[in-house]
């Protein structure tokens, strides 16, 4: 901004509007200077409930940029949320909805995209009214007539709302929420499928709505997750022997049927309601999940899924295989993790080959270290000065520097030191290594890991603040934060879903990736894990 400050009068407006402290270099009167500052609260207020929302505080990508995205986003809703309190005052008939309410409403209400027409859901009759009122529906009408609600294929009251001026031509046309529940259709159980022999009523089903699997002659087969999910819905009527199956019923024969149904169901249920077309898939996983917004006529299923519980026991070896085969076949592999509230949390997991510029730096000098219970002190400061500068190892305290027992194992192991006993007998590698695994559990797949990214050319120091094993630099540590937190792993490691979780959550609050690390034959396998939202 360019300008003067006009401090004129100041005095006499302290009587007006209170004792006000503002600097800049704009020229703004005073009244709305204050009255900035005055609904300031109302900017916090929504800035946070934004941030909240939508998850802002999570950043996943080591870049400025998204930081600065998530923020311009910000900025532009608190633009739009402005608007719609100014028309929220504005219409009278409104005053005993308040904000959280109205925004509430909005929240609720969702436009999906379900057997390729688009529908508002999430929207009773009563809100649909207030955003009536606020002018987002332009019309609202409510089909009462028997006749025009079987045309639209519905057996009770259903709202019609139309966006703006647009109308059945255009290309959003109208949209409709069932306040009910359309006419259903019929399928028959034999066995572990539900059949719809109906012709033009399976059609629907797999053209319109991507769910079943064509027969010969005419209708489709519906697997038990996508037949019990239409029974739900209020869409399919199962018979069995001419009797009627509940939803309930058919719920737990599938249970009968398939281990684990119940969560599979809770995780299929929460993909099709996020809009993605849901297949049921053999072997090592559960569904497969096609792009949003396309079809199984025009598109390949993006993701391979398994669908687990909280209590689930969780063995790493077994993830990095299946990766490693989804891999092969172009796909992604996705965990849906169902807790005991049925709220479904999606998992992420890629094979990884992290590298770094500090490669350890053979000076020619052997450093000395002392082993003192469960670490190594360094005493000289030419040995801790020769250390450091060799690849930032140890660290130093006061007059001496500490290591740790893993970077002690690798030094000696590559001859770049020595390790004295307290008598001052030498310690040889085999001696320290069988030392530390006696004090330390999983020693050696720790070493492992370790010397594997060292000679990545990555920093290594101790990740115990943050709950795992290391914490890793790409380059020096004086000029960047760890990126990688690494968990060394063997493949008798079994962990549960609720220490994944904690860690996940731990790492992307502090914006760092995690990585376990699973020694083979070969080297170090690296699988990360991702919180993903669909």
């Amino acid at each position: 901004m360019q300008g003067e400050v006009r401090p004129r009068g100041p005095r006499g407006r302290r009587q007006e509007f209170g004792t006000i402290v503002f600097e800049s270099d704009y020229y703004a009167p005073y009244g709305t200077i204050y009255q900035a500052y005055e609904e300031l609260w109302l900017i916090e207020m929504v800035f946070r409930y934004y941030r909240d929302v939508n998850e802002f505080d999570e950043m996943w990508m080591h870049s400025d940029y998204s930081e600065i995205s998530s923020e311009f986003v910000c900025f532009l809703l608190t633009i739009v949320t402005g608007r719609l309190l100014k028309r929220f005052d504005a219409v009278v008939s409104l005053n005993g909805v308040s904000y959280s309410k109205a925004m509430k409403i909005l929240e609720r209400a969702k436009k999906v995209r379900l057997d390729c027409e688009w529908m508002v859901v999430r929207l009773t009759v009563k809100d649909a009214g207030v955003l009536r009122e606020l002018g987002l529906f332009s019309r609202l009408i409510t089909v009462k007539n028997p006749v025009a609600a079987h045309a639209r294929n519905v057996t009770e009251d259903c709202i019609v709302i139309q966006i703006g001026n647009l109308s059945l031509k255009d290309s959003y046309g109208q949209f409709t929420y069932p306040v009910g529940h359309g006419r259903a259709m019929t399928g028959i159980l034999v066995d572990d499928m539900v059949e719809v022999r109906d012709q033009s009523e399976g059609s629907r089903l797999y053209t319109r709505g991507n769910y079943g699997y064509p027969r010969s002659g005419g209708g489709v087969d519906l697997d038990l997750v996508e037949a019990t999910y239409l029974s739900e819905c209020g869409r399919l009527d199962v018979e069995f022997e001419g009797e009627s199956v509940a939803f309930e019923d058919l719920f737990m024969h599938s249970a009968s049927v398939y281990d684990d149904f119940d969560i599979r169901y809770l995780v299929y249920r929460d993909l099709r309601q996020r809009g993605f077309v849901v297949k049921a898939e053999s072997g090592d996983f559960d569904l497969s999940v096609f792009p949003r917004g396309k079809t199984l006529s025009d598109s390949r299923p993006e993701y391979y899924v398994k669908a687990v519980s909280e209590n689930s026991p969780l063995e790493i070896h077994g993830l990095i295989s299946q990766v490693m085969d989804a891999d092969a076949r172009g796909r992604r592999v996705l965990y849906g993790v169902a807790d005991e509230e049925g709220d479904v949390t999606y998992y992420r997991m890629y094979l990884r080959d992290p590298s770094g510029t500090v490669f350890p730096d053979d000076s020619g000098s052997v450093p000395e270290g002392w082993l003192v219970r469960d670490r190594i002190f360094v005493y000289g400061q030419e040995d801790a000065e020769a250390l450091r500068s060799a690849g930032f190892f140890g660290k130093t305290v006061g007059k001496f520097m500490q290591l740790s027992l893993t970077e002690g194992c690798f030094l000696l192991s590559r001859g770049r030191m020595s390790v004295l006993a307290p008598d001052g007998g030498p310690v040889s590698f085999d001696e320290l290594k069988r030392f530390s695994a006696s004090v330390q559990d999983n020693f050696a797949s720790r070493l492992r890991v370790y010397s594997d990214l060292r000679d990545r050319g990555m920093v290594v120091k101790s990740g115990f603040k943050y709950g795992n094993h290391f914490r890793v630099y790409v380059s020096s540590p004086d000029d960047c934060h760890a990126r990688y937190l690494v968990h060394a792993i063997d493949d008798g490691s079994i962990r549960t879903w609720s220490e994944v979780s904690k860690t996940v959550r731990l790492s992307g609050g502090v914006k760092k990736e995690i990585l376990f690390g699973r020694a083979v034959r070969k080297g170090i396998q690296y699988l990360e894990f991702q919180w993903f939202r669909p």
